[in-house]
C-alpha cells in the first residue's frame, strides 16, 4: 500500500475498545478483499467500475433533536435549509440494490442524515439486499424505536453491523444531548438486541459510539467499561461543527498548503432518499449533485465527469479550490 498520498481513512473515528473478535465474517476471503480495497484504493487513486460502498438514505427524518446534529441545525434554518425531508420508496430502493448487486458493490449503510428505523420497510430492505448478495449491510441508529420485534426482525433479515449512537451514560446529560430519547429505554433496547444477537450466533457486529464533547469528557473511561460486555467495539468520534464553515475559508490567506486527498472519492457514493447522488457523506448542507439514480445508473454517475473532476483536483493537491471541499473540516482533523 502506497504512502505517498497520506489519505486519512476513518479520519474522525477512534477505537477505544478494539473489536473483540466474536464477529466471524471479517475472516471471510471476500470480506477481507473488500476491506483491503477500502483502505488501499484511496492511497493509490484506484477507481473501480463501481463504488466499494453505498450510503443509502432510507430516511432523512429523525425522531430526535440533538443539538450537535446536522438535522437539528438545518431544521432551525427553516426555509433557508438545503435539506429536503422524506422516506425512500421501496421502488427506488429496489432499483438501487438491483444494480448494486449486478455491478459488485460490497457494502451498504442504510442511513445518512436521518433515523433509518423510521422507514417501515427497513427490515424488508435489509432482507432484499442480503438476498441479492450484498456482503456487508449496516445501519446507524439512536435505538429509540428498536423494540424486541424490530431487533429480532433485523437480525433474522441478515443485518451485518449496527452502530448505536450513545453520547453519555449519565441520564441527565444524555437527555440534554439526545433530545427526545429516554436513557433507560434505549439501554434496555440495546441490551436486548445484544442478547438476542448472541442467542442467534452473533451474526451482527455491534459498535457503540460517542461523540467527543467537553461536557461528557470526564466519563470517557467509564463509558468504555459500561459497554465492554455488550458491544464488539466501543468508539469515540470527533465533534463535527456543522454550521461553522471557518476551517477552509481562510486557507489561501494563511498561506497553508495542507497535503490532503479525500478517501471518500475512491470509496463510496451517497444516494439520498429521493435519489440524488453525492460524493461526500459529510457535506449535507452543501449540495454538489452528481446525478439522480432515478434517471442514471450508479456506474455512470460513479465514473461521470463531475466526480472525476473532484478526484483530479484532489490528486493535484488542489482540494481547496473545489466548491464542495474548500470549507471542509476533514483536512484539519
Amino acid at each position: 500500500m502506497g504512502e505517498k498520498n497520506k489519505i486519512k481513512v476513518n479520519f474522525n473515528f477512534h477505537e477505544q475498545l478494539p473489536d473483540n473478535g466474536k464477529w466471524k465474517k471479517r475472516h471471510h476471503k471476500k470480506y477481507l478483499e473488500y476491506r483491503r480495497k477500502w483502505n488501499e484504493n484511496p492511497y493509490d487513486y484506484i477507481v473501480e467500475r463501481m463504488p466499494i460502498h453505498l450510503d443509502i438514505e432510507t430516511s432523512s427524518i429523525c425522531n430526535l433533536r440533538c443539538p450537535m446534529c446536522l438535522c437539528t441545525v438545518e431544521l432551525e434554518k427553516g426555509e433557508k435549509s438545503n435539506i429536503k425531508y422524506g422516506l425512500m420508496s421501496w421502488e427506488l430502493y429496489k432499483k438501487i440494490i438491483d444494480e448494486a448487486a449486478r455491478i459488485g458493490v460490497y457494502s451498504i449503510k442504510l442511513n445518512w442524515r436521518g433515523e433509518p428505523t423510521l422507514n417501515e420497510k427497513l427490515v424488508d430492505m435489509v432482507r432484499y439486499a442480503k438476498e441479492k448478495g450484498i456482503l456487508d449491510i449496516m445501519i446507524n441508529t439512536n435505538a429509540v424505536k428498536l423494540n424486541k420485534d424490530l431487533s429480532d426482525a433485523l437480525i433474522n433479515a441478515g443485518l451485518d453491523k449496527i452502530f448505536f449512537s450513545i453520547d453519555s451514560i449519565d441520564p441527565d446529560k444524555y437527555s440534554k444531548i439526545r433530545v427526545g430519547a429516554k436513557f433507560e429505554q434505549v439501554i434496555q433496547n440495546i441490551k436486548y438486541f445484544a442478547a438476542y444477537n448472541e442467542e442467534a450466533g452473533h451474526p451482527v457486529f455491534i459498535r457503540i459510539q460517542k461523540v467527543l464533547m467537553t461536557d461528557t469528557e470526564a466519563e470517557n473511561e467509564e463509558f468504555k467499561q459500561y459497554f465492554a460486555d455488550i458491544a464488539d467495539q466501543v468508539a469515540f468520534e470527533d465533534y463535527i461543527p456543522y454550521g461553522d464553515r471557518k476551517f477552509g475559508r481562510s486557507i489561501e490567506m494563511r498561506g497553508e498548503k495542507i497535503k490532503f486527498s479525500c478517501s471518500q472519492l475512491w470509496q463510496r457514493l451517497l444516494i439520498t432518499w429521493d435519489g440524488e447522488c453525492r460524493a461526500c457523506c459529510v457535506s449535507a448542507d452543501i449540495p454538489y449533485i452528481l446525478g439522480n439514480i432515478a434517471e442514471d445508473s450508479i456506474e455512470k454517475i460513479w465514473n461521470g465527469e463531475r466526480l472525476e473532476h473532484l478526484r483530479e483536483m484532489h490528486k493535484k493537491g488542489e482540494w481547496y479550490k473545489c466548491g464542495l471541499c474548500k470549507n471542509c473540516y476533514i483536512p484539519y482533523m
